[in-house]
């Protein structure tokens, strides 16, 4: 199933796949509360368009997607296109076989950069400020909203990534495709942690709300840390471990917290990111120089 179709039966295939995607682009054009199954289905579709055929045969298809799109110009930048972008990056990162980690978190910032995009072609085309009537919906101090407003598009788009990416596997497993959602890359996402933890904590002298966002960025990638560490065949040495870091690194933020600016406690979140790090750098100790082992799927129970 994975290997490629061309000709006549690609171009019938991608016309198979623009039709259908022109029925739930119709849909979300003229019936109300159908754009949330568009941005849903319509990168699952491209996707498999992607997968399937050449590349030529996938800019055929995306190019006749925008232009039936542009009956209607705000569905097309804020839905269409998007969704198209989105289906083309998880495609191309899925043939790279690519971890499934990393899908989700490149899809979720091409996302973030189009939303980036559509707040400022609403600022200028129809003089409206998203940020601040975003702001306001949710009840938030314009200055408070403005330091988190970049954190608020990411978890968006992170949430909308990661339901494609459930929803396109799930599908695309049973017409025989197959993802990278096994293999160890323990050593990669800690050195990937730590790097955006110290991005985080630099970016704090040169845009605050940037590095918000980084912080976002670590606390994804700590939770995949937390993952691999809790996976680790021995677990009685990292509960025995982990445990104590964890109570450590929680009250520390309560207790710190309490006392500095609120601008500044957001920081202390990454006192637990740091846990798992020194408990990720503890299994590698553990692992590589006392016992003389590898770092190696078999290790991790939950990739076995």
């Amino acid at each position: 199933m994975n290997q490629k179709i061309e000709g006549l039966r690609a171009l019938a295939y991608g016309s198979l796949m623009c039709g259908l995607s022109t029925i739930f682009i119709l849909a979300s054009t003229f019936i109300p509360g159908t754009c949330i199954l568009s941005l849903l289905l319509l990168p699952l579709f491209t996707t498999m368009v992607v997968l399937k055929v050449s590349y030529r045969y996938v800019l055929i298809y995306s190019c006749a997607l925008v232009s039936i799109s542009l009956i209607d110009p705000l569905n097309s930048l804020f839905i269409v296109i998007p969704s198209i972008i989105t289906g083309l990056s998880f495609g191309v990162l899925i043939k790279k076989y690519i971890h499934g980690y990393y899908i989700i978190f490149f899809s979720s910032l091409v996302l973030l950069v189009l939303q980036i995009v559509a707040k400022y072609a609403i600022s200028l085309l129809y003089e409206q400020d998203m940020q601040e009537i975003m702001g306001q919906i949710m009840h938030f101090k314009e200055t408070t909203f403005a330091y988190i407003f970049y954190i608020f598009l990411f978890l968006v788009s992170l949430a909308q990534a990661t339901l494609t990416y459930v929803i396109g596997t799930n599908e695309l497993t049973k017409l025989g495709f197959t993802f990278n959602e096994k293999k160890n890359d323990f050593v990669r996402i800690l050195i990937t942690t730590m790097i955006l933890l110290i991005s985080s904590i630099s970016l704090y002298f040169v845009n605050i709300s940037l590095s918000y966002l980084f912080i976002c960025f670590t606390l994804y990638f700590g939770v995949i840390l937390a993952y691999y560490n809790f996976s680790y065949y021995e677990t009685k040495f990292v509960l025995y471990l982990q445990i104590p870091l964890y109570v450590l690194s929680l009250l520390s933020f309560f207790v710190i917290a309490s006392y500095v600016d609120k601008f500044i406690s957001p920081y202390f979140i990454l006192l637990i990111v740091l846990s798992e790090i020194i408990m990720s750098l503890s299994i590698i100790v553990w692992q590589k120089i006392i016992k003389k082992g590898i770092i190696s799927e078999s290790i991790f129970d939950k990739l076995n």
